[in-house]
């Protein structure tokens, strides 16, 4: 068994897995992996140390809805904030979580998608909150970095949630994609999976690595309508939650808009190949800003943002809507329509800045936007297809 597998045993033999039985257990260790194989081995081993010394508590919910707010979930990730400092100037404060999933009849293989998902959350998470790196609100409160871009605003209210539900939807499909392809796993384990994976289109090839999941060009490679159905048109199951994926194509054309002019794409899958993780950099500079700051700041979005669109909106008052939006049962059209227009101008100030600073010609500024413009289009086609609630 490698060193990977062996570091998860570890952990769940530790008391707080101890209410788990060996088929639960077995469950999580997947999921556990599943997310590992998306990071680089240094995030591998952050996350692998946030869930020994963080996560106090897990429960599994068994096939009983959970609801919270008078809002169903499949399952959630709880953050406690202990008030015993950790140095003696009071600054610095732990974080506990405290998980909770829920099981399906026809999980994905031995992998539920919930216990997936609430994982997936954890990998983005803080270890501790350090009062010193706040920043000040504009209301004379204190922004604190909770990771997976959510941030607090004075530990009273949380933005930045559609974006972390909806990031990690599509991380928890590469991380399905990468155990499919990961050489360790017994095969016999996961045939049931292979036959998921083929009813849902995904890539599972017993030839393919973990480390070529990445399609050729992430933002044409799935349609909208892929990540953005629940339910296949033969009726399958798909692993995307319904409460999140009616913004998955804005959220793709988002994270679009977030590119960095100065890198393609494919600079983002060499460096995957290399175990450098979706979050990774080039010449010190994010590949994906939005996937960078997913991962390791949720203050890197909101500051990159906030330099070019500060003076029409703040990345703060547009997660406020997005986070509101998200909740509601109808697609708010009119969002979409603007949220693109916004982004839109985003993304064409960034090339501007590039172009004055004479990093990307005026040739390659042109077929950047030329490719945004393909994004978008396919976003306006996909909602304007969707039948409007009178």
């Amino acid at each position: 068994m490698d060193l990977l597998n062996e570091q998860i045993l570890e952990i769940l033999s530790m008391p707080q897995f101890s209410n788990l039985n060996i088929r639960q257990k077995g469950t999580v260790r997947e999921c556990i992996l599943a997310n590992c194989l998306i990071l680089s081995i240094e995030k591998q081993q952050y996350y692998l140390e946030l869930i020994k010394n963080n996560l106090v508590s897990i429960e599994d919910l068994g096939e009983v809805n959970y609801y919270k707010d008078d809002v169903c979930y499949g399952g959630i990730v709880e953050t406690k904030i202990v008030r015993t400092s950790l140095d003696e100037e009071g600054m610095i404060y732990p974080l506990n979580y405290h998980l909770k999933y829920r099981e399906y009849k026809e999980p994905i293989g031995r992998l539920t998608k919930s216990v997936l998902h609430e994982f997936g959350h954890i990998v983005v998470k803080r270890t501790t909150i350090n009062l010193m790196e706040g920043k000040g609100s504009s209301n004379d409160g204190l922004l604190m970095d909770m990771g997976g871009l959510i941030i607090n605003e004075s530990f009273t209210r949380d933005y930045g949630h559609a974006f972390c539900e909806i990031i990690n939807e599509f991380t928890n499909f590469l991380a399905f994609k990468a155990y499919l392809s990961y050489t360790e796993i017994d095969k016999k384990a996961i045939k049931k999976m292979k036959a998921f994976a083929k009813a849902n289109g995904l890539q599972c090839e017993d030839t393919i690595s973990y480390l070529n999941i990445l399609p050729s060009n992430l933002f044409t490679s799935f349609s909208e309508s892929f990540l953005a159905e629940e339910i296949m048109p033969d009726g399958t199951n798909k692993m995307f939650n319904l409460l999140y994926v009616k913004y998955t194509p804005l959220v793709k054309l988002i994270m679009h808009s977030f590119q960095n002019p100065c890198c393609t794409y494919q600079d983002l899958v060499i460096a995957f190949k290399n175990q450098e993780g979706l979050y990774a950099k080039k010449d010190g500079k994010p590949i994906n800003d939005l996937l960078y700051g997913y991962y390791e700041s949720s203050f890197h979005v909101q500051e990159l943002f906030d330099q070019f669109m500060g003076d029409r909106i703040t990345w703060e008052q547009f997660c406020t809507t997005f986070d509101e939006e998200m909740f509601r049962s109808q697609i708010n059209y009119n969002f979409i329509t603007e949220s693109i227009e916004i982004f839109t101008n985003f993304y064409r100030k960034r090339v501007e800045h590039f172009i004055k600073k004479g990093d990307i010609t005026e040739k390659d500024a042109s077929n950047l936007l030329d490719d945004y413009e393909k994004t978008v289009n396919n976003c306006l086609a996909y909602y304007e297809s969707k039948p409007k609630s009178k």
